[in-house]
């Protein structure tokens, strides 16, 4: 039996649309409108990222061009510093401005694969930099393929690693690793310290946790004017599976908001149901209401179950104003059944 030929036909790629899906590229897009293109977009910004180290050889990284026009802005805040010891170690340029590595907790024993140095084995780490704040226009393959160009979305701004996270030597799991809380702890510390303006950290947390080491840290920051982005988590949409759910981190689900709210009003639906981590933000919450009461959309937000353990809520709902030195409310409830 012989298959007929398939029609050719062309596709587009869909790795590298990040931008696009945001908005921020093309004439009518945030990178042209707010910052006059995409060569300015984050100009004296300082990203700090806590991860598993960074590649530095990576294109996203690679030296931007001089003399940059934010140069006074980010010496006068910058005190970080490059740590160029340990094996196989991280070079710095007026990109990658900053790279330190934590090992503080004596107890686990670092796998030989692993670098002792900010460098990245893992990946991840140089996949979220990249993410938050690479080089615009850098070609990208996987596994010998190309895949198109990337961006950063703050493609001006620059770049400070502090490696938290590692591979761990267990003959049990070849694969084990993670990222202590004593190093992100003083990560934290060091970056804030160090005059960063955004500390990315795409890393996993406790479900239930408000007020754990780590979400103090991280409140702290915040009210020295850090912005603290975390990820939500890979997981979902069933209970207990937002990883971020302290009012004082902007988790990354402000997109979904905006991208629901137009999707809904596109089809032309009369309301919209959000998931349970837009019902745990106060801020989240109130873009909601505002983006769906212009466009006519009713919005119906359902119990915050995916941010606690028990369906308990506790409502930090200033904790963005508390953390700016002023005044907040803060709520508890313990009915599973609570509705917004």
């Amino acid at each position: 039996m012989r298959l007929p030929r398939p029609v050719e036909g062309s596709r587009t790629l869909q790795t590298a649309d990040t931008p696009k899906f945001l908005g921020l590229d093309g004439p009518g897009g945030v990178w042209q409108k707010q910052f006059g293109g995409v060569d300015n977009a984050g100009e004296g910004v300082i990203v700090g990222v806590l991860d598993t180290g960074i590649t530095p050889e990576s294109g996203s990284f690679a030296a931007l061009p001089e003399p940059r026009p934010d140069a006074d802005v980010i010496a006068g805040k910058w005190l970080g510093r490059c740590d160029t010891s340990g094996e196989n170690p991280v070079e710095c340029n007026n990109k990658l401005i900053g790279a330190r590595y934590y090992n503080t907790d004596e107890d686990i024993v670092i796998a030989d694969r692993d670098f002792l140095s900010a460098r990245d084995y893992n990946g991840h780490g140089t996949h979220t930099s990249s993410t938050a704040a690479g080089n615009n226009g850098v070609p990208a393959t996987v596994n010998g393929e190309s895949v198109g160009k990337i961006s950063g979305m703050a493609p001006a701004a620059r770049v400070a690693m502090y490696k938290v996270c590692w591979e761990f030597e267990n003959p049990d799991d070849p694969t084990d690793g993670g990222c202590p809380t004593s190093d992100s702890l003083a990560a934290i510390d060091d970056a804030v310290a160090e005059g960063v303006d955004v500390i990315n950290y795409s890393i996993g947390g406790d479900p239930g946790a408000i007020v754990d080491p780590i979400e103090i840290a991280f409140l702290n920051a915040a009210a020295a004017g850090v912005f603290v982005a975390a990820s939500a988590g890979n997981s979902g949409p069933d209970v207990s599976t937002a990883d971020v759910c302290a009012g004082f981190q902007d988790a990354v689900v402000d997109v979904l908001v905006t991208k629901a709210r137009r999707a809904a009003a596109e089809v032309g639906a009369t309301a919209m149901c959000l998931g349970g981590g837009v019902a745990a933000n106060s801020r989240l919450r109130a873009l909601a209401a505002e983006r769906c009461a212009a466009e006519g959309i009713a919005l119906h937000l359902p119990s915050p179950k995916l941010c606690t353990d028990n369906g308990a809520m506790i409502a930090m709902a200033g904790a963005l104003r508390l953390a700016r030195g002023e005044r907040a409310g803060m709520e508890m409830s313990a009915d599973p059944g609570w509705r917004l």
